[in-house]
């Protein structure tokens, strides 16, 4: 073989290395790209949400299913969430929010199994205050037969 034939097949091989990295960079270019923008939209909604970055980031970790046992408890104290929602969706939200930041999970769920009404769970849940103030009003609870003119 020639030289100039080994030196043509030897420029194309580096050409398509060459090629191939660049292609690369540019790829991990726009990764970190959409990375950024990324992290920047998230602190977005964390600064929306009042919490920060990391935290909401661990909230996400969680899953959709995080604040799950909050209707559980809303459920136990006759809490209709729907109309907490609808007249009241920042306390909602923070209710959920308290939900899935909670650290005593498995024991809500113990005492929401064993006894609902139950009022040990008053001591470790930081939704504790709201929802017993919620289920005082009347009309946040799913209870019937309180008249319209009974004020």
């Amino acid at each position: 073989m020639s030289v100039r034939g080994l030196l043509g097949r030897s420029w194309q091989a580096f050409s398509a290395w060459w090629l191939d990295c660049v292609n690369r960079h540019l790829a991990l270019a726009r990764v970190s790209a959409l990375k950024r923008y990324a992290d920047r939209e998230f602190g977005r909604i964390a600064s929306q949400l009042g919490i920060s970055v990391f935290e909401a980031r661990r909230l996400v970790g969680r899953g959709p299913e995080a604040a799950r046992l909050l209707s559980c408890r809303m459920a136990a104290l006759d809490i209709d969430p729907v109309k907490v929602f609808r007249i009241e969706p920042q306390v909602s939200e923070d209710l959920k929010a308290n939900c899935a930041r909670c650290h005593s999970r498995r024991r809500c769920l113990a005492d929401l199994v064993r006894n609902g009404g139950d009022s040990e769970w008053q001591h470790y849940c930081p939704g504790a205050a709201t929802l017993l103030a919620l289920s005082a009003l009347p009309w946040m609870t799913r209870r019937v037969g309180l008249r319209a003119n009974a004020y």
